[in-house]
């Protein structure tokens, strides 16, 4: 039940005002509809938009991984840093060491020891999506590691693991899905 909805009647038929304000509504506008008329009963609405107050990040991981930067997708230049902010979003703030992520993001590469200048790469990438939009403290980087400042990301596994189980933190079987090692959360996630 929507218990803040806003309802504005628009009519042709002046006589029916009174009744419409026994209902309740925010606003009642006899046509012709111009902007000024819209304007004014925008300005006086019963229940006035609130803005969501928290993070200006949310990041989706039950079903596929998504990243939203103020209400937009994320932006990456590469594929893999998707997957490296998707492994540090599983770690919940946990420092994760370049070996570590060399390990997990070419598991199965023969090369994957090569993969540090690419690595560079992916590291400053995320740092551009996010810097772009004054959300660089967003990761901790340390010399040879980095981690994500949790406190400033809205995530619904995040939500679930302090209790928060209802709306778009239920989880229905399915985190990271398009990720190999995000199997072993998932696993945990079904048995809790």
């Amino acid at each position: 039940m929507q218990e803040r909805l806003n309802i504005i009647f628009v009519t042709g038929y002046e006589e029916y005002k009174a009744d419409a304000m026994d209902l309740h509504a925010s606003g009642y506008i006899t046509k012709p509809v111009t902007e000024r008329k819209l304007r004014a009963e925008l300005k006086e609405l019963r229940f006035p938009p609130q803005e969501e107050k928290g993070s200006r990040i949310r990041v989706q991981t039950f079903g596929n991984f998504e990243v939203f930067l103020d209400g937009h997708p994320a932006e990456f230049k590469y594929k893999k840093t998707k997957e490296m902010f998707a492994f540090m979003i599983d770690r919940h703030g946990a420092s994760c060491t370049n070996g570590m992520l060399i390990d997990i993001l070419w598991e199965n590469e023969v090369d994957a020891g090569r993969k540090s200048s690419y690595l560079r790469n992916l590291r400053q990438d995320m740092v551009s999506a996010f810097s772009v939009h004054g959300l660089a403290e967003v990761i901790r980087m340390q010399r040879g590691a980095v981690a994500v400042n949790v406190d400033l990301v809205k995530c619904d596994y995040y939500e679930w693991l302090s209790g928060n189980r209802s709306g778009e933190n239920e989880y229905r079987g399915e985190y990271m899905t398009q990720y190999s090692w995000a199997e072993e959360t998932n696993a945990m996630l079904n048995f809790s």
